[in-house]
């Protein structure tokens, strides 16, 4: 073998060499940019389904909130349609007049407890059905839930019985 032979061989190994090694690193960055796609897809998929199974909750949330709602029940509307009359919102007629008892001065009179820090008032309403209605009352400071039954007269009132009623003790 002459000497341009063995340089010439020597010249190839050192290109085929250089050549490998790059493929090798170029292989072995890739690799880790694949992982680290990898990596983030998975985070990414864990926040999809964190997401979605937030999603279902709220929805079940929601479906249980209406279940015991006058808005959502089609056979009490219809009750209260066939015995009392059409209204276009049963739902909004209820709450005013329910509302409209805080109106006087004082105590609200379907509130059975006197007011400690200023007079009760009936704060927040859910009409559960075409009899039935949950309420909370406070004075400002003391709080307490009333359950009511209603029915809607023929003069557009409304008469309201309590029919149970508690003080959050302080």
């Amino acid at each position: 073998m002459s000497k341009k032979t063995g340089i010439f061989l020597v010249l190839i190994s050192l290109f085929l060499f250089i050549v490998t090694s790059y493929v090798v690193l170029s292989l072995k960055n890739k690799t880790c940019e694949v992982s680290k796609l990898e990596t983030e897809k998975a985070v990414y998929v864990d926040s999809v389904k964190f997401f979605k199974d937030s999603i279902i909750k709220l929805q079940d949330s929601i479906y249980n909130l209406s279940v015991f709602t006058l808005d959502e029940n089609a056979p009490a509307l219809d009750y209260l349609d066939k015995f009392y009359g059409f209204k276009d919102n049963w739902p909004g007629f209820i709450f005013n007049r329910l509302m409209s008892t805080n109106e006087q001065a004082g105590n609200n009179p379907l509130i059975p407890y006197e007011g400690i820090e200023g007079p009760f008032k009936i704060n927040n309403v859910q009409i559960l059905n075409h009899k039935w209605i949950i309420a909370n009352f406070t004075d400002g400071k003391y709080w307490g839930e009333i359950f009511l039954e209603y029915e809607p007269l023929k003069n557009d009132s409304v008469h309201f019985k309590v029919i149970k009623s508690f003080i959050y003790p302080d």
